[in-house]
């Protein structure tokens, strides 16, 4: 079997790291004795449209006509490949059309048999979880906003504290990921919303490191 690893965090900013997830899926690849033909790391919100996420259509487009060798696109859980249920069962059907199979290393669960016949239960259990990771991201938004306003209503103030200011080195490692798609060319707006950052945040890093646009878009 050949395989693509597809790993995903909500954004490059912070302490989120792909890493565990390619780790770990490369490592049921060599115990099953799968071959990895190319991994994709993806920095993005799973709410953003399929069609905007520009790691998942490389990783579309390479497993169905850059390498047709690809048979299965390995993901460490559901919600890896995103957190609406709508555009997730729209990627489903993706992989069904093209016999592309996919395998979640946590819920255990695959699109096809080893035998290349279906699995009667996928449809049911993926929908379960696609909903439980919408679920989740719509929680989370939740928390964040109850304990925002709690901050605030406790007197808390928002914004960066006094002499707190970041150094180079650290506003480099801590926006990598919009370094790179700056100087790949695309405009503050697509880096924005590729990286889930502000646009304002985008064009400061663009400033500091001093970094011409030459658009491709």
């Amino acid at each position: 079997m050949v395989a693509v690893i597809y790993a995903r965090v909500s954004t490059s900013v912070g302490k989120q790291d792909t890493e565990r997830q390619v780790k770990e899926l490369t490592e049921f690849a060599k115990e099953y004795n799968i071959e990895i033909a190319k991994v994709f790391q993806d920095y993005q919100s799973g709410a953003t449209p399929n069609s905007e996420r520009r790691f998942l259509q490389e990783c579309l487009r390479y497993c169905t006509v850059v390498n047709k060798n690809v048979n299965c696109v390995l993901m460490s859980e559901v919600s890896r490949l995103g957190r609406d249920v709508w555009e997730m069962t729209e990627l489903a059907k993706f992989f069904h059309d093209h016999h592309l199979n996919v395998y979640f290393k946590r819920e255990n669960l695959n699109m096809f048999n080893n035998d290349g016949s279906e699995n009667t239960l996928f449809t049911m259990l993926f929908a379960m979880f696609s909903k439980f990771a919408e679920n989740e991201r719509t929680a989370i938004k939740e928390r964040l906003k109850s304990g925002y306003n709690n901050y605030r209503a406790k007197g808390g103030k928002v914004g960066r504290k006094k002499g707190s200011t970041k150094t180079t080195e650290q506003l480099e490692q801590e926006y990598k990921q919009v370094i790179k798609e700056l100087k790949a060319g695309l405009s503050i707006v697509k880096v924005a919303k590729l990286c889930d950052v502000a646009p304002g945040t985008v064009a400061k890093v663009k400033k500091i490191f001093k970094i011409n646009l030459q658009q491709k878009d």
